[in-house]
């Protein structure tokens, strides 16, 4: 009986390890696992004399949309941008995550600025092909 109260304190532990590097929303990384790989990124970017894009995005007229349609589109939308992201941004070595609000971060190890803003404009061209879709 006492093993089992064990074993189940160490998954809800675990469980909620998890929960606190997760956003609840979105299912992706939430701020604070992108603000401790942002340092051991730069770290080692600077280090191994390595290159690291960061991208932060930040959802245009949210507010004013989450008023029109109402907190649950709101958050739907926010779920739809976590899953383009995700799907976009797969290395092994990206993390996307979101910030808080409408605010996202995606961190690119290994990637110059010029290929970053690249598969960034293709983001946004996805972005507005989904709107368009469901529009």
């Amino acid at each position: 009986m006492l093993q089992q109260a064990h074993v189940a304190l160490e998954a809800n532990q675990r469980e909620l390890a998890s929960l606190a590097r997760v956003d609840p929303l979105t299912g992706i990384a939430n701020r604070l696992v992108f603000e401790e790989s942002l340092r051991r990124e730069f770290k080692r970017a600077q280090r191994l004399r390595g290159l690291l894009a960061v991208a932060v995005l930040d959802l245009d007229q949210f507010k004013q949309f989450n008023l029109a349609h109402g907190a649950a589109a709101g958050d739907a939308a926010l779920k739809r941008v976590a899953g383009l992201l995700s799907d976009r941004f797969k290395r092994d070595t990206d993390l996307v995550a979101r910030l808080g609000g409408e605010e996202f971060a995606v961190l690119l190890p290994g990637l110059d600025a010029a290929l970053a803003q690249g598969l960034l404009d293709g983001l946004r061209e996805d972005w507005r092909a989904l709107q368009a879709e469901e529009g």
